[in-house]
């Protein structure tokens, strides 16, 4: 029975067999290596031995891999760190993931760590990982991590020998990349110089270099503006739309697109204030905005030969980072669906130029904006590690952040890899598969992206790396790596201060559509609870058929959700296999947890085997023989037995059927089916409501919707009976995983909890859905109760998220319009415009500017209608 303890065992036993299916996969993963590229995922330059059986190898290796010096990779820290360490101590000037993983290269290689961390930090990930810990101020950024006199007393106090900034922050700090340098012991940067930082880190100046190297460029004014009216004509000049971006920008912060007079005005004061918090440089300028682009980057890498001293530069695959909200990057994927071999080989020749024009030694990212006809336009060159450098180490085997650090040590660029990049038709270097990453944020979607703080209650990675189950669509190439780069763990604070990035969760297989299916898998191995997060975001946009196809210019996100997000939307398919799931868990959860009502487990002298209610034994101690009952408390006629011992939930791979009515009443008569009702979001099944009718034995599950509050046998047109066939429930209740293969589908799904009122809430590919399973008696109770009433908020304006209000556009008794501005508020150094949602006039207004705000907690009141009326 498939919630008994002996057929859990058995669930589990036919699980771990599945695990022999990665084995598999090793000849379909050994006809990609037609690159002869022996990788695995972290560089190293060593005499090495692969075993391709080994299961924590996931990329391809040429056959005589194991008897040349070549690039390997260690997976964690079981590789070898070389002879003499490049540097003795490295200090991580940030935090965060970022400071993490520039940690795991440095502990791989031998060499001692320094973390920076302000206040608030001290119990950090990266604070607990490093070989020594420093601290450098209060919890503003400004006080700490952006102050270059503490971070170089802490580099003069712990006698770092290098410095690695990581992102943000100082990383692309002129004055910091100078001042380290030329610090007392003579500390080594690990980037680029002060003047290429300068000159590439300001966007007006790196414009003109690359026009004067030959890279094609966008239109626009090149100099800085002063004011609001001297945007608006400039804009005017340009043509709209136009783009407004801090000079010192980056990340997307500090800009903003402007398609009216109106709009560069607001813009360019929200990207003033975003420019002075992130950058502390206020300076702005102007660009065209080209529609429809795709956003394309190039990572370099480049440093000067031992030998000759002459500048050589290595270019990458492309990484395409179109999926953006806010200008900010939430989905990148490496390589492009949209470049050809002609393209890319000219975006490399640009690159070459450009990098041999400014002398630049290190690594960093060149960004184009590319239109569907391939025509491509130099944005800007990150001079630091991108965010999204992970997609790139995954599909070339190689660790971006050692090779920094031996170009930083003056090894300069391996000379292997620049042979291969020359020997490849675009000039790049090779790859294998392909690789997707999405950024999972702290912030609410459903309330357009804001910031979401407060202590991470419950967090679970999902496995670093596993072979799915196969499905109905395999194509025999399934096996997926995944990685998670972060800072946090269970318990970890997401403060108002920092960015609110949790972790980049990465998958690299041999196929595009694999590496998507397996970042979705993963996403559903996620378990985040304490804070709002985008990860059902991410799944929404994975299931787009867009973005399968790899239609995905930079308006993905405003295209396909024009109202902003909603929620994860299931089908009719995955909405009856949930039903049928939360059925058979549910029965589960009252066998094992002993609540109430809960079944005996009985077997007769028949060996037929069933439950007998405790209601029943009346303190007896015979059991009686007729009064049997399956685990979900239904009864069985002795006629429901089955003579003959059935596979606990047969596979089957038959895609969704539909059923008829009489086919549904019919499958009621047979032995060992359970029918119950599930209602879907809550009690009342504001979701939807389902008749789910369950064979326990076989898995064999017809679901039908009750429409309208009423049995389907009352519209019998109106709606569609579904057959479908869940094959199996791995569940144990002290989990919030259950995994389950559902018509061939094997997926997860996460178990959030049960309330006192028995409903229980379930996530399934990131929507979330309070559930409840009941009986037809109950439900007709139901039907008869009131709904509660919802407080209504539309006289009032709250805050969506902690944080300080900054400036007030109104006051009491003005008259506003819909859309008219009312206050800003600032969190996680980002300017929040608040604005009416109706038009009215103004009544009380409880907060005032400075004023540190909680969530939902009231700014203003609107005066109400009657009284509006009344006072005009």
């Amino acid at each position: 029975m498939i919630l008994s303890h002996r057929a859990i065992l058995r669930m589990a036993t036919r699980r771990h067999v599945s695990s022999i299916l990665s084995r598999q996969h090793q000849n379909a993963y050994k006809s990609l290596s037609t690159a002869t590229i022996p990788l695995q995922r972290l560089y190293r330059i060593s005499d090495c031995s692969v075993n391709s059986n080994d299961s924590k190898t996931h990329l391809p290796f040429s056959s005589n891999a194991a008897s040349k010096r070549c690039f390997s990779v260690a997976t964690g820290d079981d590789a070898a760190p070389p002879a003499a360490p490049l540097f003795d101590k490295i200090l991580i000037a940030n935090r965060g993931e970022i400071a993490c993983r520039v940690m795991r290269t440095c502990k791989r290689l031998g060499i001692k760590t320094v973390a920076v961390h302000s206040t608030v930090d001290s119990r950090a990930c990266h604070v607990t990982m490093a070989d020594e810990a420093i601290c450098i101020g209060p919890a503003a950024s400004l006080e700490s991590y952006l102050s270059i006199p503490k971070v170089l007393n802490a580099i003069e106090t712990t006698n770092a020998s290098a410095v690695h900034p990581g992102y943000g922050f100082l990383s692309e700090n002129p004055r910091f990349s100078q001042s380290v340098s030329s610090s007392v012991h003579n500390c080594k940067f690990v980037g680029p110089c002060e003047s290429a930082i300068r000159d590439m880190g300001d966007k007006i100046t790196s414009k003109r270099i690359a026009q004067d190297a030959g890279v094609n460029t966008i239109p626009g004014y090149e100099g800085v503006i002063s004011d609001e009216e001297e945007a608006v004509r400039i804009a005017n000049r340009v043509g709209y739309p136009i783009m407004i971006k801090a000079t010192a920008g980056g990340g997307g912060k500090g800009m903003r697109i402007c398609y009216t007079d109106s709009d560069t005005r607001e813009g360019f004061r929200l990207s003033t204030a975003e420019a002075k918090n992130f950058f502390n440089d206020e300076r702005l300028f102007i660009e065209k905005y080209i529609e429809r682009p795709h956003h394309i980057e190039i990572q370099i890498l480049s440093g000067k030969n031992k030998a000759s001293g002459e500048l050589e530069v290595l270019c990458f695959p492309e990484r395409e980072c179109s999926v953006q909200r806010r200008n900010q990057k939430i989905l990148e994927e490496s390589p492009s669906t949209l470049l050809n071999t002609n393209t890319r080989r000219e975006m490399v020749r640009q690159c070459h130029d450009l990098v041999h024009a400014t002398r630049y030694e290190s690594a960093g990212t060149v960004e184009f904006l590319v239109d569907e006809e391939q025509n491509f336009y130099f944005l800007e060159m990150n001079t630091r590690l991108q965010v999204e450098h992970p997609v790139t180490e995954m599909i070339t085997g190689v660790d971006l952040v050692e090779l920094m650090i031996r170009v930083a040590a003056g090894e300069g660029v391996p000379r292997e890899l620049l042979v291969r990049a020359e020997e490849s038709e675009s000039g790049m270097v090779p790859h294998v598969g392909w690789a997707v990453e999405g950024r999972v944020y702290a912030e609410d979607p459903i309330r357009g992206f804001l910031p979401s703080t407060g202590p991470l209650l419950q967090y679970q990675e999902p496995p670093s790396s596993w072979t799915p189950l196969p499905t109905s669509t395999d194509d025999g190439h399934n096996t997926v790596s995944i990685r998670v780069d972060s800072g946090v763990s269970e318990g970890s604070d997401i403060s108002v201060h920092y960015d609110p990035m949790i972790s980049k969760l990465i998958a690299h297989g041999p196929t595009r559509t694999t590496a998507i299916r397996g970042l979705t898998q993963a996403l559903d191995r996620y378990l985040i609870r304490g804070v709002n997060h985008n990860a059902p975001f991410l799944h929404s946009v994975l299931r787009q058929d867009e973005f399968m196809k790899g239609d995905t210019p930079t308006d993905f996100i405003s295209r396909h959700y024009p109202d902003g997000f909603s929620g994860v939307k299931l089908s009719d398919k995955e909405k009856g296999g949930l039903a049928a799931v939360v059925v058979a868990i549910s029965g589960m959860r009252r066998e094992m947890l002993g609540q109430p009502p809960l079944p005996m487990e009985y077997e007769d002298e028949d060996g037929h085997q069933g439950f007998v209610s405790q209601s029943l034994l009346g303190g007896q101690e015979d059991i009686p023989e007729t009064e049997m009952y399956d685990e979900f408390g239904d009864r069985l006629e002795e006629d429901s037995y089955d003579d003959e011992e059935e596979e606990l939930f047969e596979s089957s791979k038959d895609e969704m059927e539909v059923a008829t009515q009489e086919e549904f009443d019919l499958f009621l008569t047979q032995g060992n089916v359970t029918n119950k009702i599930v209602t879907m979001g809550g009690m009342f099944g504001d979701d939807g409501v389902y008749d789910v009718a369950l064979n326990y034995s076989t898995g064999e599950t017809m679901v039908r919707e009750v429409v309208d509050g009423e049995n389907n046998e009352e519209h019998p047109n109106g709606t569609v009976i579904l057959k479908t066939t869940v094959e199996d429930v791995n569940y144990d209740p002290s989990s919030p995983f259950a995994e389950i293969v559902v018509n061939g589908e094997a997926s997860a799904i996460q178990i959030h909890g049960e309330s006192n009122t028995d409903i229980l809430s379930i996530q399934m590919h990131g929507a979330a859905i309070d559930t409840m399973v009941m009986t037809h008696s109950e439900y007709q109770l139901v039907k008869h109760m009131h709904k509660p009433q919802k407080v209504d908020t539309s006289s009032m304006l709250t805050s969506p998220m902690p944080g300080t209000l900054i400036s007030m556009a109104v006051k009491e008794g003005d008259a506003v319009e819909l859309g008219q501005e009312l206050c800003n508020v600032e969190a996680m150094k980002m300017q929040n415009v608040l604005r009416s949602e109706k038009k009215g006039v103004i009544g009380r207004v409880r907060a005032t500017v400075g004023a540190s705000l909680k969530a939902d907690e009231i700014i203003l009141e609107f005066v109400d209608e009657n009284e509006a009326e009344v006072a005009s």
